[in-house]
């Protein structure tokens, strides 16, 4: 049976046109981004549980991590009126906010792979003519909303080092030369483009342009994180050198060690966090390309649907960046870490007790 567009085809198919794995000009034939297969493309392959898998995996960890550290809510509630911790406490909410609604996303993917009978509706703001799943407005609205506060955390943890290192660095910082308000307020307005041109790409179902947006907000997120973790590694060794050769007892052994902490939980959170970063990245440009490419040239009978490998990348990338910023926040305000803030505090990082809390 020839097509035009998905809605030429009965029930679930979809339409295929001039596909490179077919001599067929047009036909209509199962969605096989999502593997379904069979007489009436009910049966599974290995893409659907490649998928499934894309799915359950991160959806059920950041599920654990969720029951596990809900009941620190509370207690990092009653912290926010402590001026040097609001920064990381609104890293800690909008990352555990954004893991909320990714567990969301990842439950209603599942949903959709788990009923094809279910992809016939018709979106009106999308004019490409496909077939879209009736669980698709609910999944596009918790992958956004998953983003947003992903992006959130992400700015917020990396403007907080950067104040960090202009607070520590005095005069003699980069950020001195150029405006360190100016600069936090060029990352905030950044911030807003970025949401506002996020929800427009949502609205209009242009997720290519959504793919190419975030790309160099993304690229924008690791060089914070590159040039922050560097001057802060830098002023942490210096800090201990200094505390080793004027407190040479057991004082300066016990900063000593608060300093080494320090430095691990930030040289890991940063090196993990642009690891995903990166990853999101590559995953994006290659998603982009193949959509361009016509995705469905790539979506075939039996095999996998790298397209649909690459968008769920990007989504698994960016929660485990998330993840990663939520539990560094956590450790530094959590419940159970008050002791070690306050020793923390009394490192005298000069002048970082004034500085923004790490």
């Amino acid at each position: 049976m020839s097509c035009k567009d998905d809605f030429s085809c009965v029930e679930s198919l979809v339409c295929y046109e001039n596909v490179r794995w077919s001599s067929n000009d047009s036909f209509c034939d199962c969605d096989y981004s999502y593997g379904w297969s069979g007489s009436e493309c009910t049966d599974f392959s290995l893409q659907t549980y490649l998928a499934l898998s894309l799915s359950a995996v991160p959806g059920l960890f950041l599920a654990v991590v969720i029951v596990l550290y809900s009941w620190n809510a509370k207690f990092v509630w009653q912290k926010r009126k402590i001026t040097t911790e609001r920064d990381l406490i609104l890293v800690w909410a909008t990352s555990f906010l954004s893991m909320i609604f990714f567990v969301a996303e990842r439950s209603v993917r599942i949903a959709m792979l788990l009923t094809p009978e279910k992809n016939t509706l018709r979106l009106e703001k999308d004019s490409d003519g496909r077939k879209k799943h009736q669980f698709t407005p609910y999944d596009r609205a918790f992958q956004t909303l998953a983003f947003l506060f992903a992006v959130s955390s992400n700015l917020l943890m990396g403007t907080l080092w950067l104040k960090t290192v202009s607070g520590i660095e005095g005069n003699q910082s980069i950020l001195s030369e150029i405006g360190k308000r100016q600069t936090v307020a060029a990352i905030y307005i950044m911030q807003a483009f970025f949401t506002a041109i996020f929800l427009w790409v949502v609205s209009v179902g242009e997720y290519r342009i959504g793919g190419i947006i975030v790309i160099p907000f993304v690229a924008l997120m690791a060089g914070i994180y590159t040039y922050a973790q560097r001057k802060l590694k830098k002023i942490l060794v210096k800090g201990m050198e200094e505390v080793g050769l004027n407190n040479p007892g057991e004082g300066g052994t016990s900063r000593i060690k608060l300093y080494k902490q320090v430095l691990q939980d930030i040289s890991l959170t940063a090196f993990f966090v642009v690891l995903c970063l990166y990853a999101t990245v590559i995953c994006a440009l290659a998603f982009i390309v193949l959509e361009f490419l016509e995705e469905r040239n790539f979506s075939q009978p039996e095999s996998i649907s790298w397209s649909y490998v690459l968008a769920d990348g990007v989504v698994v990338a960016s929660s485990i960046a998330t993840v990663i910023l939520f539990f560094f926040a956590n450790r530094r305000v959590g419940q159970g870490t008050c002791v070690k803030r306050k020793n923390t505090m009394k490192l005298n990082l000069t002048p970082l007790h004034n500085s923004p809390s790490l």
